[in-house]
């Protein structure tokens, strides 16, 4: 049953859903930095008692707070998952790669200054979990699976040529080369107009492979 909560609690429960464990002066000093030590504890103990009233999750440990075991934290999942897929990729089932989906951007429209290095830290992991993923997918023989992969990962970063490169490759080991040429002119122009720079010698050797016809065999592309 879904739980109403004031935005100082949403926050106490996002900054420890992320850190995991944090001090409580460390939690006042990132949810109300502009007032003293002694107030932001003061806010910190008031929405502790009010988050209790309707949530108790918080384990008050002496002087750190942390979420009490069990409680599901979908970025943990997708910190666990990133580090199978790069380690132990042969173990991770089909559907848990799907999830990769339903997986969007950390807590949108939230500006506190505390979020951001985990918002791109989890972007980062995000954009290597669809790579690998995608990869993972077009070897086990699921192509359109894997493509959908690979174009959220253009969407996620699209100055981010790993990304396009597996889009290509994808295109190209399905024998679809209309769609592989269009991909690579584009990737060429954004690579020009928005960085000034040409293609890297990775996506060159795959625009040769293009042009040349060599469809089923495309240059192996790497992730990253």
């Amino acid at each position: 049953m879904p739980v109403e909560l004031r935005s100082s609690c949403q926050r106490i429960l996002a900054l420890l859903a992320l850190r995991r464990c944090a001090l409580r002066t460390t939690v006042a000093g990132f949810l109300w930095p502009e007032v003293d030590e002694a107030a932001a504890l003061g806010n910190l103990r008031t929405a502790l008692w009010r988050l209790s009233t309707c949530a108790d999750i918080v384990d008050r440990c002496g002087p750190a707070l942390a979420l009490r075991p069990g409680v599901r934290v979908d970025t943990h999942e997708l910190d666990e998952l990133a580090a199978s897929l790069l380690g132990s990729a042969s173990q991770v089932h089909d559907h848990e790669i799907y999830a990769l989906r339903l997986m969007g951007e950390l807590l949108p429209g939230w500006n506190d200054e505390w979020l951001q290095y985990e918002r791109e830290r989890l972007r980062q992991a995000r954009f290597h979990a669809l790579e690998v993923g995608a990869a993972i997918l077009h070897d086990r023989g699921q192509p359109a699976a894997a493509l959908d992969l690979a174009l959220r990962a253009v969407a996620l970063d699209p100055l981010r040529e790993s990304a396009h490169r597996l889009v290509i490759t994808f295109h190209l080991r399905e024998g679809n080369m209309v769609e592989a040429l269009r991909s690579l002119a584009d990737l060429r122009e954004l690579m020009i107009t928005e960085l000034g720079i040409p293609l890297s010698p990775h996506a060159e050797a795959l625009a040769s492979s293009a042009v040349g016809g060599r469809t089923r065999q495309p240059p192996p592309t790497s992730p990253g």
